[in-house]
């Protein structure tokens, strides 16, 4: 499982109030998958505005090594 498809079902489970924070997820998914990254929520109209989380690397060349890294 990739980090991406790790964060889509974590976003779909039946999360508890304090599993639904950011503070939460962004430390679960670290444990999982080390990183220079965090996550945030975004929404946009063609979501429906609903919520979802989105991993934000903070530059390219540490997102391409994430990449490489986790992406099979």
């Amino acid at each position: 499982m990739t980090p991406w498809e790790w964060l889509r079902e974590w976003e779909y489970g039946d999360l508890t109030l304090e599993q639904s924070t950011l503070e939460y997820v962004n430390r679960r998914i670290q444990e999982k998958y080390p990183g220079k990254y965090r996550v945030i929520r975004r929404s946009t109209p063609a979501q429906g505005w609903k919520p979802y989380y989105v991993i934000v690397f903070d530059s390219p060349a540490e997102e391409t090594m994430f990449r490489l890294r986790w992406s099979s």
